[in-house]
């Protein structure tokens, strides 16, 4: 009976301590996009009459590379999840308009972003590539249009983690690689 008293004892001791059980869970960090998406040509610069169009839960957004904006696809649909950067060429010019500023030494346009925000492209510029960031609550298709008609379509899967959520997944479309398909 000693021996069971002894054993609670040392139990209550070790469970009533004052320090608290060290832990190792790192915190999540800030959002994440859902998606990256990088539009490019291996071959060259891209169209300049593609647009990107992102279909998602609540709708579809499409950026316009002759005008360097995201919008709505229609005025049902629903904006705010597709924020894109376009690239230039070496060499271009670096002009921009609007609000996403002028380009910098990394050859950025500007960024263009939720429903209509400017993106500083005047139609002229050679694009190498377009860099978008999706921020949605699961799968979307992603769409290149040219010249009014649809192109090539994927469609990508949101990814999640038990504990923190969101898992950014990143996609290339090579323009190149699709036209050769």
């Amino acid at each position: 009976m000693l021996k069971l008293v002894s054993v609670v004892a040392l139990l209550c001791l070790s469970a009533c301590s004052d320090s608290a059980p060290p832990t190792s869970v790192e915190p999540c960090g800030s959002v994440q996009p859902t998606f990256r998406v990088v539009l490019k040509d291996s071959a060259g610069t891209l169209p300049s009459d593609a647009s990107f169009r992102v279909m998602h839960g609540a709708g579809c957004e499409a950026y316009a590379l002759s005008s360097g904006r995201v919008a709505p696809c229609s005025a049902t649909d629903k904006a705010g999840v597709l924020f894109c950067t376009a690239r230039v060429a070496a060499g271009e010019p670096s002009h921009s308009s609007g609000s996403g500023g002028g380009a910098g030494a990394s050859g950025v346009v500007g960024v263009a972003g939720s429903a209509g925000a400017a993106g500083g492209l005047s139609g002229t510029k050679a694009v190498e590539s377009l860099e978008c960031e999706v921020y949605s609550d699961g799968a979307i298709t992603v769409a290149v249009w040219r010249s009014g008609s649809k192109w090539l379509e994927r469609e990508l899967r949101a990814e999640r983690d038990a504990r923190c959520g969101v898992v950014t997944v990143s996609a290339t479309i090579d323009l190149q690689e699709q036209a050769s398909r």
